[in-house]
């Protein structure tokens, strides 16, 4: 039997390695996290240069939006979850969004173990926050995140359409005898934005 050709060894691993990569299937990586904050920093109750102590009912580390053209659903995961014994009035959660220049968002207003949520834009007397219609949600209490839903259509958040201007807020109410009040303990702001349609670690409508 006559030897074999390096040659001829070389141009039949190369068809393997060229079939091999033919059949391969690259399953793309669901987009997580676009939202990172750092964990302690819920301290700004009154105001940058009186912070209180840090609350890890209030204390964003993660959270993101998504959406399929059908619903928008924002998670914000924080460092505790669950009945908050020091704050009776409650704990309110914010995730500020824009679709196509328009400032949007959605709410969680938490009170033990239960929570109520809305979705709104900026539209109202002097940019403040105006409601769009219900909204929906759960309080997941395993992985301590807080999930918002709401249609799409509230937001034109058409498949394509591009998220941007992501800040997660956590808030508590104060009430002193007069208006209420809620001043931002913890503001995760990120530069990141999302395509509508785009593969997520968030499953919109969950």
């Amino acid at each position: 039997m006559p030897p074999i050709r390096p040659a001829l060894i070389l141009a039949v691993g190369a068809s393997l390695v060229v079939a091999t990569g033919a059949g391969a299937v690259v399953k793309p990586k669901p987009v997580c996290n676009l939202v990172t904050d750092a964990a302690g920093d819920a301290t700004g109750f009154i105001e940058p240069s009186t912070p209180l102590p840090s609350d890890p009912n209030l204390d964003i580390l993660t959270a993101d939006i998504a959406g399929d053209g059908k619903k928008v659903t924002a998670v914000i995961r924080v460092a505790a979850l669950g009945a908050d014994s020091t704050s009776p009035t409650g704990d309110t959660f914010y995730f500020n969004f824009s679709v196509n220049g328009t400032k949007y968002y959605l709410s969680a207003a938490v009170k033990g173990t239960t929570a109520s949520y809305s979705a709104g834009d900026f539209s109202g007397t002097s940019g403040t926050r105006n409601d769009l219609g219900a909204a929906d949600g759960f309080l997941d209490s395993a992985h301590k995140a807080v999930h918002i839903t709401a249609p799409a259509s509230y937001f034109g958040a058409k498949p394509g359409a591009t998220i941007t201007d992501l800040d997660a807020l956590g808030q508590r109410y104060i009430s002193a005898g007069g208006p209420a009040l809620t001043p931002t303990a913890d503001d995760a702001p990120s530069p990141k934005s999302i395509k509508v349609g785009t593969l997520s670690c968030v499953k919109p409508g969950k």
